[in-house]
């Protein structure tokens, strides 16, 4: 699971790592709205991913 999370924040970094350089390319301020979609949405998902690793941890103790 964790290497789900991972690659997850590895495709977040280079997502927003182009939406920041082609902002500094043409800015157009439609590219940091995208960066900073992405940015909530990814820490969205990985606190539902924290929530069920530790659902199942607390399970597996249990």
């Amino acid at each position: 699971m964790l290497i789900l999370a991972r690659f997850l924040i590895f495709l977040v970094l280079a997502s927003v790592g182009v939406c920041f350089a082609l902002y500094i390319a043409t800015k157009n301020p439609r590219y940091l709205s995208v960066a900073w979609s992405v940015i909530k949405f990814t820490g969205v998902f990985l606190m539902v991913l924290a929530a069920f690793y530790l659902v199942e941890r607390l399970i597996l103790i249990i």
